[in-house]
């Protein structure tokens, strides 16, 4: 199913902003002191300026929730009150930021779903990762259990799995039970190495992902992704359903 040597050959055009009016930015880390994203709330009210000034309308804050950080939701919810004051008070009060979280595929996970204590993204999205070099032996049973307690497994980053670049037809194995994907902008734009960046775009020609997200970590990633939305490589996003 997937041609790692072919390469599309047509003419690109920049969506620039635009693409942002139909999607959302699913994936990321302004959430202060949490995980191994934003450091201060400066530093996040900068990364929220940044991703407005792209287009960003909606914004959707998922920390990382696995071993060694497991912050408890009340605490997630306060500092994202704190931010979305902040960036009211900046005059960006059409941004909108939702709560969600990043979970690794562990137990941890899944005791969570027992106790009906998972953050959602919107649509009822459960955001999942799992290690970049070797997935869980029990995959399949986990992405099933979020489907049999009534949400959808949303795979994080699918193309930077090394796992997956090595054995491509898993990408349409995961698709083919329900499974959706969620596109890293960093990825596309070559951050994560040309393996990576090769993968995200076979991926999009394919029609593979359903969602985008910036997964910025800090302010100079908000602006890495800020020059990439006023480039021509845009253009193969146009790729992915709107979220809106």
């Amino acid at each position: 199913m997937f041609d790692f040597l072919k390469n599309s050959s047509s003419p690109s055009k920049s969506v620039k902003n635009s693409f942002w009016n139909n999607h959302t930015d699913m994936h990321s880390h302004i959430i202060p002191g949490v995980d191994d994203g934003s450091v201060d709330m400066e530093e996040s009210l900068q990364m929220i300026k940044i991703a407005y000034g792209s287009g960003v309308r909606r914004l959707c804050a998922t920390p990382h929730i696995r071993e060694g950080w497991r912050t408890e939701t009340e605490i997630l919810r306060q500092k994202l009150d704190e931010l979305i004051a902040l960036k009211n008070q900046s005059g960006l009060t059409d941004m909108e930021l939702l709560l969600g979280a990043e979970y690794m595929l562990d137990e941890f996970l899944m005791e969570k779903l027992l106790k009906r204590e998972v953050l959602t993204l919107p649509g009822n999205l459960v955001l999942v990762e799992t290690s970049f070099y070797a997935p869980p032996i029990n995959l399949d049973e986990m992405l099933f259990e979020i489907e049999i307690k009534g949400y959808t497994p949303l795979i994080a980053h699918p193309e930077r799995y090394d796992f997956y670049q090595r054995t491509p037809s898993t990408y349409a194995s995961l698709k083919d039970k329900g499974y959706l994907f969620q596109l890293d902008l960093m990825s596309l734009q070559g951050g994560y190495g040309r393996s990576t960046q090769k993968t995200a775009k076979i991926l999009l020609e394919q029609g593979m992902f359903d969602y985008v997200g910036s997964d910025m970590h800090s302010a100079d990633d908000a602006k890495i992704i800020a020059q990439f939305f006023k480039s021509s490589e845009t253009i193969a996003l146009s790729n992915v359903p709107s979220t809106k």
